[in-house]
């Protein structure tokens, strides 16, 4: 499973890591019912400037494409 989400800050690394309950929360509920191989694609930061939402997005297409050429 893919699984994209977007966050208005940066929670995957850096001083927020620690608030990043989004991400473990949905890989219990989702290993509960027996999808154990999930894939996250974040676009991280996109309420920081709107460079940033543009490189983020950008980012986060290029990680989609790779992990379905990966699964193909």
């Amino acid at each position: 499973m893919i699984l994209a989400s977007s966050r208005g800050g940066v929670y995957s690394s850096g001083p927020a890591a620690g608030l990043d309950f989004q991400e473990n929360y949905l890989r219990a509920v989702l290993g509960f019912i027996g999808i154990t191989d999930v894939e996250f694609v974040r676009a991280e930061g996109v309420n920081m400037s709107a460079e940033h939402k543009v490189k983020a997005v950008a980012s986060a297409r290029d990680s989609i494409g790779t992990l379905i050429t990966k699964a193909a």
